[in-house]
């Protein structure tokens, strides 16, 4: 059961983390403006695959899709893209001033991320070149926009293949430089927890219902769609705090950095360890690894300044390159200390490793498997202590966040040519054959009010 504790508090610790990352990520997405790009470059394949054998053949030069003939698309393919793309000002009226600026205008610019299909069929028909289908006959103009329905669906399944596995290679790489700027060493914390049981319990009763909302809220937003960074930022700090507090063996207090730490003079034996006592932290949390000899001489490098390491040198250093040859004197008697404690920093690095890994996997992904895990680990964290914290108050509620796109997610040909037909202006209703027969025989009912549906008409002498 400890084993089952230790994992449920493990991933708590890593859900709540995950959250930094989800959040730090969606706004790398958005400032580089990676969702509309993708967009962008769909349409453009779109213009230069297929619209042009879906116009019929009496089209203009001017309206006539050209295509670009090789893998670089087209200035016109690009215009067509931004066409689409491109907000109503009803839409994009927020940060209009700042989108007219160099380098950082295209950050604001108001454009699509997402379209469903008929959307993308309502928005085809407002380009000269989507306009032009109405050329065609009735039969032939439905057969039109099924097929572009259908590109568009097959490009649109390929561009979010790809966006999905871009989007893991950065959480990657976020997580990686969050847990080293956290000092997130995943083995040594897990290696806490399995050992220490009511550690463990009071981190799996600490994820009261408001964390789990928190984490579930940041998971189950749909993409593109999460509340902004400055908003989540103060409640995620909060449910780190609020673990910190309780004793996680994570930030500086931890090996390398080892900070509030008070050491008695060591043996003459680097490799002996002081005693627990001799190396508690401020907050009272012992890692023997900063108890070490050798470790504590690191330490008093790292806090060497460079001021400092000038005036033990008695250098006064003349010139640019002068200084620059002393500063990577310096860099290197630091780094060189880390090779006096070599095992320890490579099991902290890959430590670290194994916990940025684990943190760009993401909030969803931990929020589901603390679900399944506390189950079964809060009965035995309650066991566990003897004053047992208040448990999460039953499952977490769903948080719907409604979407800003409305639901219009038909592919049915009619709802397609329907849409396209309203936005150039031909919204007639078109009636088929079966319909206009019975619209003759209700008319004809109207002329004769004795005559009912499926009766004879009454014989005259």
């Amino acid at each position: 059961m400890s084993f089952l504790l230790a994992l449920a508090a493990f991933a708590a610790i890593v859900a709540v983390y995950s959250t930094v990352v989800t959040v730090i990520v969606e706004g790398l997405q958005k400032v580089l403006a990676l969702r509309s790009a993708g967009m962008n470059e769909m349409l453009r394949a779109f213009y230069d695959q297929t619209l042009s054998s879906l116009q019929p053949s009496e089209t203009p030069a001017d309206d006539k899709a050209m295509s670009s003939g090789s893998n670089k698309p087209s200035d016109a393919a690009k215009s067509f893209a931004d066409s689409i793309t491109r907000k109503t000002p009803s839409e994009s009226l927020k940060f209009w001033y700042i989108r007219n600026w160099p380098l950082i205008g295209h950050i604001f610019a108001s454009r699509r991320q997402k379209m469903t299909t008929l959307q993308f069929i309502e928005s085809l028909a407002e380009t000269k070149e989507g306009a032009a289908l109405a050329r065609h006959k009735p039969d032939q103009l439905r057969d039109a926009l099924t097929t572009a329905a259908y590109q568009y669906e097959r490009l649109g399944e390929t561009q979010s293949e790809y966006f999905q596995s871009r989007a893991k290679l950065i959480s990657v790489i976020v997580g990686m430089a969050v847990a080293v700027f956290i000092n997130f060493d995943a083995i040594t914390v897990y290696k806490e927890l399995s050992t220490n049981a009511a550690l463990s319990s009071r981190l799996t009763l600490a994820m009261d219902q408001e964390k789990l909302n928190l984490v579930q809220k940041v998971a189950s937003d749909e993409p593109g769609q999460l509340e902004s960074s400055s908003l989540m930022t103060p409640a995620i700090q909060q449910a780190a705090g609020d673990l910190r507090a309780l004793g996680i063996p994570i930030g500086r207090k931890m090996f390398p950095h080892c900070e509030g730490y008070s050491h008695t003079p060591a043996s003459a034996d680097s490799r002996q360890t002081v005693s627990q006592a001799e190396a508690i932290s401020a907050d009272g949390y012992f890692d023997k690894r900063c108890g070490k000899t050798r470790q504590q001489t690191v330490n008093q490098t790292w806090a060497l300044s460079f001021t400092d390491f000038l005036a033990q040198k008695n250098a006064r250093p003349d010139g640019m390159v002068d200084t620059a040859g002393y500063w990577f004197s310096y860099r290197g008697h630091r780094i060189a200390a880390i090779g006096s404690n070599l095992q320890s920093f490579l099991m902290w690095a890959l430590g670290v490793i194994v916990a940025g890994g684990l943190l760009g996997l993401g909030a969803p992904f931990w929020f589901k498997i603390f679900n399944r895990l506390s189950a079964m680990a809060i009965p035995a964290a309650r066991a566990t202590l003897t004053t047992p914290a208040k448990a999460p108050p039953g499952a977490p509620q769903v948080m719907v966040k409604a979407s800003d796109v409305r639901p219009a997610m038909s592919s049915d040909p009619e709802d397609l040519e329907r849409g396209f037909l309203t936005v150039i202006g031909r919204n007639k209703v078109m009636v088929s054959a079966e319909q206009a027969e019975a619209d003759d025989i209700g008319r004809l009912e109207d002329a004769l009010p004795g005559m009912k549906r499926g009766a004879r008409p009454p014989e005259t002498a």
